[in-house]
């Protein structure tokens, strides 16, 4: 029954328009009746308001500001009114649609809520001898017309916009599955050479290993043919000896001779090891090259010590013009 005259009430105030004027200290509201293209003004009512609710053009608490609102309407009866907001702060500062937002969500959650029609930031010269005309309201920038462009499309356009946006849906769908479908065939190609370098780095490794194999016992063979200690290389010590001779010298005789010093350990005999002199003759033709050549052989590991035996100066003949010095040096070898 409620609702019965509810219904019928709000056809009567089809023709009715309520006009919010809001101000940093007053709540303007004036009920405006329709006639033709004329406003003319039914009821109004001024409220104010309090620094907390409004102030320096900003809305810090919409719900006491709507619940004000609601007493005038609660008080002339009015459901569901069609209004028009104007509040010119919306217009001054930056957030002004997070203001928009909120206000508008208290305004519809009251006991009598508000279907707006608009919201203007341009004030309305109110006077009951001269009505408004209603394009003075509709030629007025509307801040909620970005939140009202879907009443401007029927169903028809809605249909086809849904059946688009399905059709993009299908188009980005298909695409997904087309290049995750390419993905896994590269994947799987790209698993399977991964495969192959893998068997081809498995027989590279056991043909390493093989290697290293054939080297351990290479170098178990050499050990085994390597001399027994004791014995002498002289191999390495004649290359030693011809790279530490300067151009000035030359040898004309070596010779390398072993030493046995048997030792007694207790009641036996035993050989300690070999030891070795060598003893070189040579020419010089100075005295600062067989210096040299001295000091060259001592930096020799394998050799302990260096005497120099016999230096004399040759005496000149036809087949030795030039002064030449003759050298003859002993050397004991280390084993």
């Amino acid at each position: 029954m409620n609702y019965l005259k509810n219904f019928i009430k709000s056809l009567r105030q089809q023709s009715l328009i309520l006009y919010l004027q809001i101000q940093d200290k007053e709540l303007t509201c004036v009920l405006f009746k329709k006639m033709g293209n004329a406003l003319r003004i039914k009821k109004q009512g001024k409220f104010a308001l309090e620094p907390t609710v409004v102030m320096n053009s900003i809305i810090y608490n919409p719900t006491a500001l709507a619940q004000t609102i609601s007493q005038f309407t609660t008080k002339h009866g009015l459901v569901r009114p069609k209004a028009v907001l104007c509040f010119a702060g919306l217009a001054n500062h930056q957030p002004a649609l997070q203001q928009l937002a909120t206000l508008q969500t208290a305004l519809c959650t009251t006991k009598t809520p508000l279907k707006l029609l608009a919201i203007i930031t341009q004030p309305l010269a109110l006077s009951e001898a001269h009505p408004l005309l209603h394009t003075t309201l509709t030629s007025q920038p509307d801040l909620l017309k970005p939140f009202k462009q879907y009443n401007q499309h029927g169903p028809t356009w809605w249909l086809g916009a849904t059946s688009a946006t399905a059709g993009v849906m299908l188009l980005l769908l298909h695409s997904i599955y087309t290049n995750m479908k390419h993905d896994l065939a590269h994947t799987t190609n790209t698993k399977k050479s991964l495969m192959a370098t893998s068997n081809t780095l498995e027989q590279e490794v056991n043909t390493l290993n093989q290697i290293k194999q054939s080297e351990q016992e290479l170098a178990k063979r050499l050990t085994i043919l390597k001399p027994t200690t004791g014995v002498f290389q002289f191999s390495q010590l004649l290359t030693s000896i011809s790279q530490t001779i300067p151009p000035a010298c030359w040898l004309e005789s070596l010779n390398a001779s072993a030493i046995k010093n048997p030792q007694s350990i207790g009641a036996k005999r035993q050989a300690a090891p070999t030891s070795y002199t060598m003893a070189m003759q040579g020419k010089s033709s100075s005295l600062k090259a067989i210096t040299t050549f001295i000091a060259n052989l001592q930096k020799i590991p394998s050799i302990k010590t260096v005497d120099p035996a016999t230096i004399k100066m040759v005496k000149k003949s036809e087949n030795q013009p030039k002064k030449s010095y003759f050298f003859k040096l002993s050397a004991t070898l280390k084993v």
